[in-house]
């Protein structure tokens, strides 16, 4: 019998290390070059004195193969089945908000017609929608001055290298956009969801070298937007969100979307919502992600 679990994907380190991803219960472990060179002495069915400690750890973390593996599958299908099916909106004929749609929204994006056909989109199988141009120029310009004089704090994990602000009262017409009945009406038919006013928003800059590593998003989020701050963003300067599927290479990418200014990136998270924000090669990436919670 495999050691590990099949859902554990492995992601070698430059310092001999090893990055174990959990696609079972989303998580990421990190094995020091010693515990990679125990584990492969485990996996060769052999034991020494540092294997011990390897062994707890694993076992610790759930990542072990066996019967304990085997309930917590059964488990967590369970759990995402009907979680998922709490929190989708049933798919009746859409009627337009009767309210009108918030004026920092591009005309465009303020005729309902978008939202029923990104809709319907969605129910041809469609599960990642692009909102192009969603704020009108002068705003976008304006969230984009407010974003570049917060105070952003530096995150180095094996998940995440970026400076991160945690919004609270910041951004405020962002903010009411986002909690604007009449919008979060749109955004719920599009994605199939009943979206409430609450919220998390972190504003983002990453510098070259930057990224954050392959994640489904929680499960105690509804919906996920991204909105990109970034004028003239070229794709030679990486920092997409690419969607696809997590592999020992890294992620098989299926689309990717850049922040540009003004654009935003909308999708519903579940189980197989993999996506990962691609290393900043040049230039400084500003965004601002929120989730309906």
């Amino acid at each position: 019998m495999a050691l590990l679990r099949a859902s554990v994907l492995r992601f070698p380190q430059a310092d001999g290390g090893l990055e174990l991803l959990d696609l079972l219960l989303d998580t990421l472990h990190a094995l020091s070059p010693s515990e990679a060179a125990a584990l492969a002495v485990l996996e060769a069915g052999q034991e020494n004195e540092s294997t011990e400690a390897l062994r707890a750890k694993l076992k610790a973390a759930l990542l072990l193969e066996g019967p304990v593996a085997e309930q917590l599958r059964r488990q967590r299908r369970a759990a995402r089945v009907h979680r998922w099916a709490e929190s989708g909106a049933a798919d009746e004929p859409w009627e337009p908000p009767g309210a009108p749609l918030p004026e920092l929204l591009a005309r465009d994006w303020r005729d309902p017609e978008r939202y029923r056909r990104l809709r319907e989109e969605r129910l041809a199988g469609r599960e990642v929608f692009l909102l192009r141009g969603l704020l009108c120029p002068q705003a976008a310009a304006a969230l984009r001055e407010e974003a570049l004089a917060l105070p952003f704090e530096r995150l180095e994990t094996p998940h995440v290298q970026a400076e991160r602000h945690v919004l609270s009262g910041k951004l405020a017409p962002l903010q009411a956009l986002l909690r604007d009945p009449a919008f979060r009406e749109g955004v719920g038919a599009v994605l199939g969801r009943s979206l409430g006013e609450d919220l998390v928003l972190n504003a983002w800059r990453m510098r070259p070298g930057d990224r954050m590593a392959v994640h489904p998003d929680g499960p105690s989020y509804l919906a996920t937007i991204t909105l990109g701050l970034c004028p003239s963003w070229r794709a030679a300067q990486g920092g997409a969100i690419a969607f696809g599927t997590p592999s020992e290479d890294g992620l098989e990418v299926r689309e990717r979307f850049l922040p540009h200014l003004g654009d935003a990136c909308l999708f519903a998270p579940h189980a197989r919502s993999w996506h990962a924000v691609e290393r900043v090669t040049e230039g400084e990436r500003l965004s601002v992600t929120a989730w309906w919670v």
